[in-house]
């Protein structure tokens, strides 16, 4: 007997991968906090309302030793991500039509458990027996993450969500209910700008709201339950199934060292965070007037220590800020490096400077510790220093502040991608499926990229590794004169426009962690 159907099988709920629950990132908490996670290319791992597999899919697709379960009530959206995994030929990642109220304990255990998008929405027993699965199939050393709608922020996100079902009509389409709530939005964007401080939240959240796809408003702001939690009751309840506070999956919202808009509350939060992380947590939540957390838990019992810089050893680093010219990386004048917003880094240590060079290089590759400060420390001609220890130190010491600050990603193993295109380039098979259907692509970092133009789209799916830059024009050229594909420039032959951009577009996809090796 088929599954009974959903409003997920009804309106589709646009599926994306989510980099923060990825088993590299998840490790990498852990392994700050003192853990001993799984290794990521052989772990296991659970996705509870896994929806159409776009999360789970790239994952399998890139581990190919680890090994992936996904659940969901709604069929259609699991029969769309068993297609997806069918055409990639993934043997390592199940996805089943089930309620997570049946699903069985004796599914073995896992190393991370993900629920995402899910715990706010679902009625309280679900919740309930989310967290109870967490506690039951979670690996002694496991991570389990929970996304759900935080307090107190969510109270001014609730006041237009009760002014959207205050116009919603319930019985009519779903489409027609969409297009309503847009309608009920857009009131807070019209006309000039307030300093009202709440209509200045309100026309914020509202431009937010404008860029959701139906799905997202029809199962959130639409959805009969949004059910807030602050991270105290939240940690309460897990900790009744056996499960404790690791810590937030975006590392750097854990810290607040550098957010010039929290100096005046530092000294209290590091008092805080040395006696209750959770309360330090809540105290940031209330400065920040957070909306949403992605919170991880251990297992009760599992030892968790303070942070320790010299734990960078086990993981790998990457960053986007760029080196500023005439800085000098062999002796201890300032070098100043600049994010990609425009803030400015200014670092003096020869060695920490070098690997920030580095890995400006080559971003988005992560590099592994010991890697990066090997190279370190011959770029900056620190190899024969006498104290090569307080030269780790000092690099983990900096590599843990700036990631505190977001600019620089830890992770407990590298993604495998090139940066530069060889002769015969080879995309993702995940993105040149997805280029296929859809405007958003899979990165190999477990992100997600918009490719507006056909064109791009199209030169995605050639990239099978099987054609040189010669029959890539020439495919480009056939899809552009029989009017398949857009050429973005007029008044030029094609082929000269396509010859000119073709290095550049393959460069481009390179930088952003599609091409294979």
């Amino acid at each position: 007997m088929p599954p009974p159907a959903t409003s997920y099988d009804d309106v589709v709920y646009p599926g994306h991968a989510f980099p923060e629950t990825h088993p590299a990132n998840l490790g990498a908490i852990g392994i700050l906090h003192g853990m001993d996670p799984a290794p990521v290319d052989r772990c296991r791992v659970l996705e509870l309302g896994c929806g159409d597999g776009a999360n789970l899919v790239p994952m399998a697709y890139t581990l190919p030793e680890a090994s992936f379960v996904g659940i969901d009530l709604a069929a259609a959206p699991v029969a769309r991500g068993q297609a997806f995994a069918r055409a990639l030929g993934l043997r390592n990642l199940e996805l089943h039509v089930l309620d997570v109220m049946d699903l069985a304990t004796d599914v073995g255990k896992f190393d991370y458990v993900i629920a995402h998008g899910l715990y706010s929405w679902v009625p309280e027993p679900v919740r309930n027996r989310v967290l109870e699965l967490c506690g039951e199939v979670l690996a002694p050393q496991g991570i389990a993450f929970v996304s759900y709608l935080a307090e107190p922020g969510n109270r001014l996100r609730s006041i237009l969500r009760d002014f959207v079902l205050l116009r919603d009509v319930p019985d009519r389409p779903p489409d027609e209910r969409i297009a309503r709530a847009r309608e009920s939005m857009r009131m807070f964007s019209a006309g000039p700008q307030s300093s009202e401080p709440f209509q200045q939240f309100a026309r914020a959240l509202a431009a937010e709201f404008a860029d959701l796809a139906d799905g997202a408003i029809f199962h959130d702001w639409l959805a009969p339950l949004n059910v807030p939690l602050s991270i105290t009751e939240f940690v309460q309840l897990a900790s009744r199934h056996g499960l404790a506070f690791l810590g937030e999956a975006e590392f750097f919202m854990m810290r607040y060292e550098h957010d010039p808009t929290l100096a005046a509350a530092r000294e209290e939060l590091s008092q805080l965070e040395s006696q209750d992380r959770v309360a330090k947590e809540q105290r940031l939540d209330y400065l920040r007037a957070r909306r949403f957390r992605q919170t991880l838990l251990s297992r009760t019992g599992v030892e968790l220590t303070p942070l320790e810089p010299l734990r960078l050893r086990r993981l790998a680093a990457s960053s986007r800020l760029t080196l500023q010219d005439g800085a000098r990386l062999t002796d201890r004048s300032e070098a100043v490096f600049r994010s990609p917003r425009g803030t400015a880094i200014r670092i003096d240590h020869p060695v920490a400077k070098a690997a920030l060079a580095i890995l400006g290089e080559a971003s988005p590759q992560a590099i592994a510790f010991d890697t990066l400060l090997a190279a370190a420390r011959h770029r900056s001609e620190q190899g024969r220093a006498a104290d090569p220890e307080r030269d780790e130190q000092i690099m983990a010491s900096v590599l843990l502040s700036l990631a505190g600050a977001s600019h620089v990603e830890l992770r407990s193993a590298a993604h495998a991608f090139v940066i530069r295109p060889g002769a015969r380039p080879r995309a993702s098979a995940v993105a040149r499926f997805q280029a296929r259907r859809q405007r958003l692509v899979t990165t190999l970092t477990h992100g997600t990229l918009e490719i507006g133009d056909t064109l791009g789209r199209a030169l995605l799916e050639l990239l099978d590794g099987t054609r040189d830059r010669d029959q890539l024009l020439a495919e480009l050229e056939r899809l552009v004169t029989t009017g398949a594909v857009d050429l973005p420039v007029e008044g030029a032959s094609v082929r000269d426009v396509l010859a000119m951009g073709l290095e550049r577009s393959l460069e481009g996809l390179a930088r952003s962690a599609l091409l294979e090796a």
